[in-house]
């Protein structure tokens, strides 16, 4: 299968970031094409798209390609893309996330958190297993690893009506949790390794949104965001560390493990691992996406 190549005696596999077009996503890819991959950034925003592209192509090569990762079929055209490309995938870094407290369904009735946040990435991982398992590669997902209860209201979804959006928000990022156990167990001995960051308090645009209050925006008003970045708040090159060196070390190979900010190890708690919740979910989201893959 054809691929584009540095020079005429090499073919470089691919290396994909969600959410590239801004935030740790952004910087993430800056890092990974910095190292030489081939990068292709996802996003929504043809515009944002193109200028992160113009941007990042100053430090290699780096190609966007436009898809809402809220949408099932734009993930699956998505996919077919990518394996039209090549068979080969180095590395898959999921960064595209939101954060809405307002309840609102996307084009397929699911919630836009879980959609965005959990289905998309599930839908597009699995689509790509064979080429990820080819490419021996390394699996990331930038969420709240390991931060959220895991308590699933299964019977509503997909449009979760009993909950509140922020749940919601809450839940998709467990979903996150246990199929990275789940997934991380089915590749185990393959060569692909799978681990989940919580990326730590980080200075992006995630919150700020028209659907979100006025609480949620103040974090990033001109009078606090001095005070978290004194404190707490890092920047996303900073938070781009952990799932640039997941990505590429050689030495990062805890499949199944959760990371926090600085390589920071997270302890992945039982019920994460628990094969009657894993099963559920994958059989929930099975069905969220069209009943297959």
């Amino acid at each position: 299968m054809s691929s584009r190549t540095n020079d005429a005696d090499q073919v470089l596999p691919l290396t994909i970031v969600t959410g590239g077009t801004d935030g740790i996503g952004k910087e993430v890819a800056r890092e990974l094409a910095r190292q030489g991959k081939r990068v292709w950034i996802i996003g929504r925003s043809s515009a944002k798209g193109a200028a992160a592209e113009a941007e990042l192509r100053q430090v290699g090569d780096v190609r966007f390609v436009a898809a809402d990762l809220g949408s099932m079929a734009q993930v699956r055209e998505l996919s077919d893309q990518i394996l039209a490309e090549t068979d080969e995938i180095e590395s898959l870094v999921h960064s595209a996330g939101i954060l809405k407290i307002e309840h609102a369904l996307n084009g397929d009735g699911i919630e836009q958190n879980f959609a965005i946040n959990y289905l998309g990435r599930f839908l597009l991982t699995e689509r790509l297993l064979p080429a990820l398992t080819k490419g021996r590669a390394r699996v990331v997902a930038i969420a709240a690893a390991g931060m959220n209860k895991m308590v699933f209201d299964f019977d509503s979804l997909p449009g979760i009506p009993q909950l509140s959006p922020f749940k919601t928000f809450t839940q998709s990022q467990a979903a996150n949790d246990v199929w990275i156990q789940d997934l991380a167990a089915r590749v185990e001995g393959s060569g692909v390794v799978v681990t989940a960051v919580m990326p730590g308090m980080v200075e992006t645009n995630i919150r700020l949104n028209d659907a979100n209050g006025f609480l949620i925006k103040l974090t990033d008003s001109p009078v606090l965001m001095p005070l978290l970045r004194m404190s707490i708040l890092i920047s996303p090159a900073t938070a781009a560390i952990t799932p640039v060196w997941l990505a590429t070390d050689p030495a990062a190979t805890a499949n199944g493990g959760f990371f926090g900010p600085k390589k920071k190890v997270i302890k992945v708690k039982s019920d994460r691992k628990d094969p009657v919740l894993q099963r559920k979910l994958r059989e929930t989201s099975l069905r969220l996406v069209g009943g297959a893959l």
